[in-house]
């Protein structure tokens, strides 16, 4: 998505030292996570994102470190997605969640409810 940080470098680095990474899916308006073992794992979808085309799927709660996309973020690791509570639904279940964004989607407050699940860390460039 443009407004997101590229994350490919990032993946690069966890495929170069061998460390594992899941990728989401929207599968039945929920997400599900595919073990991929390179960027040749990822094909082409809708809205311009990339999906997995592997089968290996990894149920959340095995998953230690989640880098989770976003819209805005506050001081307070609140952020705001793209409105389809995706990555809500999955985050209180998964290990430490790491949000990644560009400094210019920082914002001064950010309205939450009850289902928002507040990220252990954000880091901007």
């Amino acid at each position: 998505v443009k407004d997101e940080l590229d994350t490919s470098e990032i993946l690069e680095f966890f495929f170069a030292n061998n460390i594992s990474v899941c990728v989401p899916k929207v599968v039945e308006n929920t997400l599900q996570f595919y073990k991929i073992k390179s960027n040749h794992d990822l094909v082409s979808a809708p809205f311009g994102l990339l999906e997995p085309n592997v089968t290996e799927m990894i149920p959340v709660q095995k998953i230690d470190m989640m880098i989770v996309p976003l819209s805005s973020y506050d001081s307070k690791n609140h952020r705001t997605g793209y409105g389809k509570g995706y990555y809500d639904s999955v985050l209180m279940n998964c290990g430490n969640r790491i949000g990644v964004a560009f400094q210019e989607q920082e914002v001064d407050q950010i309205d939450v409810e009850p289902h928002d699940v507040t990220l252990d860390e954000i880091i901007s460039a």
